[in-house]
């Protein structure tokens, strides 16, 4: 009896399975689409590209500058490739994209994603996707540029505070006294006072 009262709740779970399933095909193909939408997809590779150039680089590096000879020349790009092979058996395109389509899963609801992908599909949109990476540049140079008009500034600054903090290392907070005479000695070590005979 006890069986049998069970066995419609029993149905009605295993009967949401398939859905939940589909529910997670569906949130994925919605970061699938997040990376497309966005051009994730093409900044993802060209980075990918610029670190594969700079990993040959190093490589090549390591040869030295001096002419090799045929049998160096040929360590040499099979140690190129070697580190190509490995580098990007870790990092390629094919290996990170799974990995950042389950970061948008996990950071983004099914709803929230869809309320996303609606607006990058507006000409505003697009717009803001285009022009972001040009804002964040010009954001950083802006920033890098202030910093150095205050160099000068921020040298003075310091200047005055490591002077201070000197001054304040003597017990009065006074300047201190110059190194080498009997007033730059310790307390402890100055001969008493003595009174003048009479």
């Amino acid at each position: 009896m006890r069986f049998r009262s069970m066995l419609p709740f029993a149905l009605a779970a295993l009967a949401t399975l398939p859905m939940a399933h589909a529910d997670d095909a569906s949130h994925r193909a919605k970061a699938e689409q997040m990376l497309a939408v966005t051009k994730s997809d093409t900044q993802m590779q060209t980075q990918l590209s610029a670190l594969e150039a700079r990993i040959n680089e190093l490589a090549k590096q390591q040869s030295g500058v001096a002419p090799l000879n045929t049998a160096q020349t040929k360590l040499t790009d099979d140690y190129q490739k070697q580190i190509n092979t490995i580098t990007m058996d870790e990092v390629g395109y094919e290996k990170i994209r799974p990995l950042i389509v389950q970061y948008y899963v996990d950071s983004f609801t099914e709803a929230e994603l869809d309320g996303i992908l609606a607006f990058y599909k507006t000409p505003a949109g697009q717009a803001l996707i285009t022009k972001t990476p040009d804002l964040a540049m010009k954001s950083t140079t802006l920033v890098q540029n202030r910093i150095k008009e205050l160099q000068p500034k921020l040298a003075t600054v310091t200047q005055d505070y490591v002077a201070k903090l000197k001054a304040a290392a003597t017990p009065s907070g006074g300047a201190a006294p110059a190194a080498g005479g009997p007033a730059g000695a310790p307390p402890s070590l100055k001969a008493p006072a003595t009174k003048p005979q009479q």
